[in-house]
């Protein structure tokens, strides 16, 4: 992947294969808020219960959250947090929102889980 200065959306994984499909990635609003956006169909997601086949979740990190989430993820002021997103280790849904709260980086959290 790459990224340009100034993008306002990436994405962070796109994979398909015999489990079904997962798709992530993040995106600025012109708030300056931050949204990561999880989307997995298929067999995978029979982790959470038989039958079960899709799962969306959205975390969204205000505006005034974003130096913490970039502090959190070892970026320094001014750096920008979907580089670093992109350039870091990949993010797993439990683990990094852990993480971040952990670091004190307030996130707001939906999910759908359910055809």
């Amino acid at each position: 992947m790459t990224y340009s200065e100034g993008s306002t959306q990436i994405v962070l994984r796109d994979v398909r294969d015999e489990r079904g499909t997962r798709h992530l990635a993040a995106r600025r609003r012109e708030d300056g808020s931050i949204i990561i956006e999880g989307h997995d169909l298929g067999r995978g997601v029979e982790v959470f219960g038989p039958g079960l086949s899709e799962y969306e979740w959205v975390w969204t990190i205000a505006p005034d959250a974003v130096p913490s989430a970039i502090e959190a993820l070892g970026g320094k002021e001014g750096d920008d947090l979907l580089q670093l997103l992109l350039g870091g280790p990949p993010i797993t849904a439990a683990p990094t929102r852990t993480h971040l709260r952990e670091a004190g980086v307030t996130i707001a959290f939906w999910s759908h889980l359910g055809d």
